[in-house]
């Protein structure tokens, strides 16, 4: 396979190497700029050159730039296969920080260096809303996910030989111990909740009780409901999608899709809620949007999540209770869980976790208290003998 070096400039070679004709008749090309110190080091790059144009594998480089590609990226495979919310989430990364970088730079060009730099980057000045503080290593590993999948995209899509993530380490996101309130906390919240709406009420206890997401609660129908044999079933989350509104879709692992056992006391807040709901359609008339939704905005419309989220910051602001997020109920039902004794399996499978090791690595703090009770009791056996 013959191969040229020609000199461009100081210390800059470019490097030509020929596998033969096309069916035009025209000679095919491969090149590639250098730098060098000497011509005998350029050789040695040419050698290497020979050698990767000769492997069966080896793909031309393109012209194509981050930009470019993206928008390939987002028509051809992320809009026809991933969720809207997804999709929605990655065209913000794009545009508010991916883009802005990346977007002028040939996808070939973009190096493992050039990709630690911009990491860097973002941890000094990474905030879009004005504000001097550093972005988040979670965030910035969120961005190092997208960016892995988007190059390895091009790789099977021939556009480039290899991605250059796998040579970059992934942000180290240090596991925060989840904010769930104790025993005492939520007799004090439980004391104050039954002054809300019976709407928040219902949706509170839900949460706390049956460690339900919210966008899960949101998307409970009257037909989920079982009250004769005290069950629900999850078969639908809500979510909010930019220029659509909130739209409804399957949770996306099957363990989500399930069946929660409803604790009696629950029973009697629905039949209470659906009188009060049935009584608020007829007052509103014509102007009801006819739907099957437990949860609705007044006029039988779907809530916003966010809603819930404000609604429940203000309470907890109002009567000094300890500040955690509306997501942190959930954390709450299942230590409750567990130090109430229910197996791990059993918990999993009520928050539908993918398996028991998702269990276990969130709330592996939670089972301490389990290694100091197992420790007493051996600690009798060796009384006893």
């Amino acid at each position: 396979m013959p191969g040229n070096i020609t000199r461009r400039g100081k210390n800059s070679y470019r490097l030509s190497v020929s596998t033969g004709f096309d069916s035009g008749g025209n000679r095919i090309l491969h090149r590639k700029t250098i730098r060098a110190a000497s011509m005998k080091e350029a050789e040695l790059e040419l050698a290497k050159f020979v050698s990767e144009v000769e492997n069966p594998q080896y793909v031309k480089p393109s012209k194509m730039t981050f930009k470019e590609f993206s928008g390939k990226w987002l028509t051809e495979y992320a809009v026809p296969t991933l969720s809207e919310r997804t999709v929605q989430d990655y065209r913000k990364h794009l545009g508010n920080r991916l883009i802005p970088f990346f977007g002028n730079m040939v996808l070939e060009s973009i190096t493992p260096f050039i990709i630690h730099q911009y990491y860097n980057r973002l941890r000094n000045n990474g905030r879009r809303d004005g504000k001097q503080t550093k972005l988040s290593e979670m965030t910035i590993k969120q961005i190092h996910l997208f960016l892995s999948s988007l190059f390895e995209r091009a790789v099977k899509w021939g556009f480039i030989h290899d991605n250059p993530l796998k040579r970059v380490e992934a942000p180290k996101v240090k596991r925060n111990k989840n904010n769930a309130y104790d025993a005492r906390q939520l007799e004090d919240i439980f004391k104050v909740i039954d002054g809300e709406q019976l709407k928040y009420k219902l949706i509170f206890t839900l949460a706390v009780t049956c460690g339900l997401r919210r966008g899960e609660i949101l998307g409970l129908r009257w037909s989920d409901i079982e009250p004769a044999s005290r069950r629900l079933h999850i078969r639908q989350a809500s979510q909010p999608i930019i220029g659509k509104g909130v739209i409804f879709k399957e949770p996306k692992t099957f363990n989500s899709l399930r069946t929660v056992s409803i604790p009696e006391p629950i029973i009697g807040l629905l039949e209470q809620y659906r009188t009060e709901q049935d009584e608020h359609r007829e007052k509103v008339g014509s102007l009801w949007q006819t739907s099957d939704l437990l949860f609705t905005q007044w006029d039988g419309t779907p809530m916003y999540p966010d809603s819930v989220s404000r609604w429940f910051g203000r309470l907890i602001k109002a009567h000094n209770l300890p500040h955690i997020r509306f997501h942190d109920l959930r954390h709450t039902a299942a230590s409750m869980m567990i130090s109430k004794g229910v197996d791990v399996k059993t918990v999993s499978g009520i928050l539908g976790h993918a398996d028991i090791k998702t269990t276990l690595n969130i709330y592996a703090h939670v089972f301490d208290y389990k290694k100091a009770e197992a420790a007493e009791k051996m600690a009798e056996l060796i009384k006893l003998s």
